[in-house]
């Protein structure tokens, strides 16, 4: 046993508590400004086109953001850069509370874009370190569970909060929040956690190898789908289920509550099933999508498919212990980088969801470019079965 994993479990749930908080600050502020697209439209006199390339910009961010971050901090130790990754966030949302130019608005969006994926790759590991080989996955998940909690509570909250409030209060509060986890990790995260890893050299060359790229492809089209249902949820409500607008946070919830859930069955899948699970998550994502469009036609049967769509996010937590595993000397590059396929699935969803709607296929197309994405990333997945061997082999190993 690591002296990671020879901590008290109420300690390690202590500490995956305050890694969920910090996972929590970050994604309801990748999240929020989707329920507030109207708010900045309207008071700074914004196109949705505008409004909607400030969430791309976040999502470049994230994408420069989590290899780069790792790499800069690669000679840090792991405590000290999650910290200063933290306060990143705080400074873009801070200066996104503030601003009022449009540049200005991309400027901090790509700011608090670039810690998303390190700390989220960092918090995997950090997870993984403490727990048993058999538990990873689930120590992981449960520190996601911040993420699926921003989803179907942060996001629903934002909205509400950004109307009878102002959309530069629902930033605030992220900042607040933000300041929040930095605190409580500073206090909680043992100094054994705060080791530096491998340099960046070394990190990057473990990190390159095919089980690794396979994975991250894997994540950039098997969620092109979630993103792209997602993204078109207010049309879709309001122009094919014919629903009213009021319903809207209670689809984000719904949507947030498979996402939850789904988090937490794919952890539990990973750590029985291993990569059987990437397989059975993919077709999973394969049926829900294909079912949307049919879903989508009555308010409450567009619920049930946000709720399925939601629980898609399951394959997240899977690929990310199946990254630190593939990799264990490139854990924090690896897992880091997860997300920011992630998000590369966060840019061609909604880019080719749009592409299908103007091609006048109808609302519901996005959800057939998910099937028709899903596939290929079952396909892949299949094709290059073997990839989940380096994770068979690593369960007797060390998180670095």
């Amino acid at each position: 046993m690591s002296s990671d994993q020879a901590i008290g479990s109420g300690t390690r749930r202590v500490i995956e508590l305050a890694l969920a908080l910090g996972c929590f600050a970050i994604a309801t502020s990748e999240f929020a400004l989707v329920g507030l697209m109207s708010n900045l439209a309207q008071e700074l006199g914004f196109t949705f086109q505008q409004v909607g390339q400030l969430v791309s910009s976040y999502a470049v961010g994230v994408v420069v953001g989590a290899p780069a971050m790792v790499l800069l901090g690669a000679a840090w130790p792991r405590r000290k850069a999650m910290l200063v990754l933290l306060l990143l966030c705080i400074a873009g949302n801070g200066a996104f509370a503030l601003c009022s130019g449009y540049w200005e608005l991309m400027a901090a969006r790509f700011v608090a874009g670039l810690p998303h994926g390190a700390f989220f790759g960092m918090a995997s590991v950090v997870a993984a370190s403490f727990a048993a080989p058999n538990e990873r996955a689930r120590a992981i998940s449960r520190v996601m569970a911040g993420v699926t909690l921003a989803i179907l509570i942060g996001t629903p909250f934002a909205a509400w909060f950004g109307e009878v409030a102002h959309w530069r209060a629902v930033y605030w509060s992220i900042t607040a929040l933000g300041v929040a986890a930095c605190v409580a990790l500073a206090l909680v995260l043992p100094a054994q956690s705060g080791r530096a890893g491998p340099s960046a050299r070394q990190e990057f060359r473990a990190f390159n190898i095919p089980a690794v790229w396979l994975a991250l492809a894997v994540a950039a089209i098997g969620f092109i789908g979630t993103f792209a249902v997602f993204s078109f949820l207010a049309p879709v409500l309001q122009h094919v289920a014919r629903g009213p607008s009021a319903a809207m946070p209670l689809l984000l919830a719904l949507f947030g509550l498979g996402a939850f859930l789904g988090n937490l069955v794919g952890g539990w899948g990973y750590d029985r099933l291993n990569k059987t699970a990437i397989v059975l998550s993919l077709s999973f994502n394969l049926v829900a999508l294909l079912a949307f469009p049919f879903l989508a036609q009555t308010v409450p049967l567009l619920g049930l498919g946000m709720f399925l769509v939601g629980a898609t996010v399951a394959l997240s937590p899977i690929l990310q212990a199946h990254l630190i595993e593939a990799a264990p000397a490139a854990a924090n590059l690896a897992a880091s980088s997860n997300h920011a396929a992630f998000n590369i699935a966060n840019a061609l969803g909604p880019w080719l969801g749009g592409l299908a709607i103007g091609q006048g296929l109808g609302l519901v197309a996005p959800a057939y470019v998910g099937v028709a994405a899903a596939a290929c990333a079952l396909a892949l997945c299949v094709q290059g079965i073997g990839f989940g061997q380096a994770g068979n082999r690593f369960r007797s190993r060390k998180v670095s």
